[in-house]
């Protein structure tokens, strides 16, 4: 109901939609995400195969509350755990180091 209030829209519609009766447009789509304050790749997270599960919106949420100093520290944190993620790589691939 909630939903449906936000979006501007019959309750039935998002019930038809959530159990799969209908489909929904782009343009609906896009309204819902923007009625839940969510990305659209968000609300499709769970429908697509082969996704990253951390999404840029969670980890720009995560930084959300970070002050430009604490985001730096962080930017520099993960840039050099990628790294070192990516240089030790086939290191870790090896069979004998298990």
């Amino acid at each position: 109901m909630a939903l449906a209030e936000m979006m501007e829209c019959a309750p039935t519609y998002i019930s038809y939609i959530e159990s799969g009766k209908k489909s929904m447009s782009l343009k609906t789509l896009v309204i819902a995400a923007n009625a839940l304050h969510v990305s659209t790749d968000e609300l499709l997270l769970d429908s697509l195969e082969n996704t990253v599960k951390l999404t840029s919106f969670e980890f720009a949420g995560l930084l959300s509350d970070c002050s430009d100093y604490e985001r730096k520290v962080l930017f520099d944190i993960v840039s050099s755990a990628k790294k070192a993620l990516r240089n030790h790589k086939a290191y870790f691939n090896r069979r004998d180091y298990y």
